[in-house]
């Protein structure tokens, strides 16, 4: 489910502000720059590992006054994903 689409009506389009669950939240993903620095600080021998957390998202919940935007129908059923996906 593409939360981004369609452009101009998309869930996404929805979001106010930055907060998760009614506490404020932010959010940085470090700079190679900040990468490099750390590398260079720990010398010779430095290891570095990347990791996919695509499965790490569902442990994340959504904001219950959101559930609404995450409706969709199948087989004449409906479901509410309560987790990022």
């Amino acid at each position: 489910m593409d939360l981004s689409w369609p452009c101009g009506a998309s869930v996404n389009e929805a979001l106010h502000g930055a907060s998760q669950l009614g506490e404020p939240i932010s959010l940085s993903y470090p700079t190679i720059d900040a990468i490099v620095d750390a590398v260079i600080s720990m010398g010779p021998g430095c290891l570095l590992y990347k990791r996919d957390l695509k499965k790490a998202y569902r442990q994340f919940p959504i904001d219950p006054k959101d559930y609404h935007l995450l409706g969709y129908t199948w087989d004449s059923k409906f479901y509410f994903d309560t987790f990022l996906r």
